[in-house]
């Protein structure tokens, strides 16, 4: 979806691009840039947030209200000019939905190189040291049993030679 939007858009830039060039070969720049303020839609950009999977991403929403009666005399301007000024008119929401599908992005990628980061500490410190606390209590555990049968063979040994000297009496 991203890649076929951002051709998309890339296409449309250029074919924009092309009949900006074409429209200057018989209109200056300068009668070109002032039709194309005068004549810009009116546009209401709005940016909300919500939360996919615990990261905060952009919504962006626009709504147009285009020029009902355009000012320009079809006569002083070109072919070219109009179609400049169709596909801009165009490009606006274009653009706007790409440069939110990318941030989206961006900030995806962000917070999975985040995660992998946790992992890493995980894998390589928390997990690390964990193993070395269970390789130390298993040590202490083998030593106090160890202990224990000591004990109780001490604990057999003083209660058999007791055992010895009543039987002796």
């Amino acid at each position: 979806m991203y890649k076929a939007l951002r051709i998309d858009v890339e296409n449309k830039l250029q074919q924009a691009l092309y009949y900006y060039k074409k429209a200057s070969v018989k209109m200056s720049q300068k009668e070109i840039n002032e039709l194309l303020g005068e004549l810009r839609p009116t546009t209401d950009v709005s940016v909300s947030t919500y939360k996919m999977m615990g990261v905060v991403l952009p919504k962006v929403e626009v709504s147009y209200s285009d020029i009902e009666n355009e000012t320009y005399n079809y006569l002083e301007t070109t072919a070219a000019f109009d179609y400049l000024l169709s596909y801009s008119r165009k490009l606006l929401s274009y653009l706007l939905e790409l440069v939110e599908i990318e941030t989206k992005v961006e900030k995806m990628i962000d917070e999975i190189e985040k995660s992998k980061r946790r992992v890493n500490a995980i894998e390589n410190i928390v997990i690390k040291e964990i193993e070395e606390e269970i390789r130390v209590i298993r040590m202490k555990l083998s030593d106090m049993e160890r202990s224990n049968t000591i004990r109780m063979m001490k604990s057999k040994e003083i209660i058999i030679n007791k055992y010895k000297e009543n039987q002796q009496k």
